[in-house]
C-alpha cells in the first residue's frame, strides 16, 4: 500500500522476476476510486545493475583522461538477434556528469599487479586467466588487454583501483564526443586505426591514430569492453559490451559478430556463470567519478 501523491516506483525492485499485467488501484478507505492496468512487455529486458559512485577526483589519475560532462543523444543500433534488446533506437537525450576514463583497456600487467597486491581469487576459477601460465602472463604480452575475466572479476579489479565499470551511456559518450562521430576518429572506417588483421590480439597503444576526440584509445576492434549495465528479461541475464573485437566469426549467425563495431552498435553478452562468461575476446576498462 502506498499513499497517493507524486512519485515513482520501480517494479523490478519489488519483484525482479515479475512479468505480467500491473494493476494500480486508488482507494478512499474501502472505496475503489480509480483503476489502471498496465502491460508489462513479455521478454523485454530491464536494467538490474546499479552504479555506485567512486571517490571523486579533482585531477586525472595516472593513465586516465578527463571526460567533461554534457548532454548528448543516446541512440543505439541493435544487432539482428532473437533475444529482444532494450529499445533506444529512437534516441534519448541524457545528461552525463564529468568523469575520468582509462586511456587504454586494462592490460595483463595491470591485472597481475591487482592480483599480487590484493590476493584476489574468484570462487569459480573455471577459465580464469586461461591464457596465462602458472599464474602469470606470457613474456611479451604484458601490454595486451587482459581477457578470460568475468564481469565479477572486472568489478573486483575496479573496486581495488578505486574505480568502476562505465555505464553504456558513459562509454558511448566518451567514445563519440565531442564530435558525435560513427567511429572514434571520424565517420569513415580507416583500417590503419584499429586491429583489422590476422584474428590476433594486439598490445594497447598500437593504433594511436584511432583515438577518440578526447584521446581515449583502442575503443574498437581489439577486445569487446564490458560496461556495468546488466539486463534481465525474466529468464536470462545479459551484460552490455561495446566496441567489437579482433575475432570476427563467419560460420554461424549464432556467434556474436566481431570486428570493429560502430560506436552506436550495442551488443549483449549472455551471462551464464563466471566460468562460462570468461572468453578470449572480452576485456574492460574503468572510469572514475570527477569533482
Amino acid at each position: 500500500m502506498f499513499k497517493p501523491g507524486e512519485g515513482s516506483l520501480k517494479i523490478s525492485d519489488i519483484d525482479p522476476d515479475y512479468e505480467d499485467k500491473i494493476v494500480i488501484q486508488l482507494f478512499d478507505g474501502d472505496q475503489l476510486l480509480d483503476e489502471r492496468i498496465l502491460e508489462w512487455p513479455m521478454g523485454m529486458p530491464w536494467l538490474i545493475s546499479k552504479t555506485t559512485a567512486t571517490k571523486r577526483a579533482s585531477v586525472a589519475p595516472p593513465g586516465m583522461i578527463h571526460i567533461p560532462g554534457g548532454t548528448f543523444n543516446f541512440q543505439v543500433t541493435n544487432p539482428d538477434q532473437f533475444i529482444p534488446y532494450p529499445d533506444y533506437s529512437g534516441g534519448k537525450t541524457v545528461e552525463i556528469s564529468s568523469f575520468y576514463m582509462d586511456k587504454y583497456p586494462i592490460t595483463n600487467q595491470d591485472y597481475y599487479r591487482f592480483i599480487e597486491e590484493s590476493g584476489y581469487l574468484p570462487d569459480d576459477t573455471t577459465n580464469y586467466l586461461k591464457h596465462w601460465i602458472s599464474g602469470k602472463y606470457m613474456d611479451g604480452t604484458g601490454k595486451y588487454p587482459v581477457v578470460y575475466v568475468s564481469y565479477e572479476d572486472a568489478r573486483a579489479y575496479a573496486a581495488w583501483a578505486g574505480k568502476r565499470l562505465p555505464t553504456e551511456m558513459e562509454w558511448q559518450y566518451a567514445a563519440k564526443s565531442p564530435g558525435e562521430t560513427k567511429w572514434p576518429w571520424g565517420n569513415e572506417l580507416v583500417e590503419e586505426n584499429f586491429n583489422a588483421g590476422n584474428n590476433r590480439l594486439k598490445p594497447v597503444a598500437s593504433y594511436p591514430a584511432g583515438a577518440s576526440g578526447y584521446g581515449i584509445c583502442d575503443l574498437v576492434g581489439n577486445v569487446w569492453q564490458m560496461t556495468n549495465d546488466v539486463y534481465y528479461n525474466g529468464s536470462h541475464k545479459m551484460l552490455i559490451i561495446r566496441g567489437g573485437s579482433y575475432y570476427n566469426p563467419t560460420s554461424s549467425i549464432w556467434y556474436v559478430k566481431g570486428g570493429p563495431q560502430p560506436l552506436d552498435q550495442t551488443q549483449m553478452l549472455l551471462l551464464v556463470c563466471p566460468g562460462y562468461d570468461r572468453c578470449s575476446t572480452v576485456g574492460f576498462r574503468c572510469v572514475k567519478d570527477s569533482l
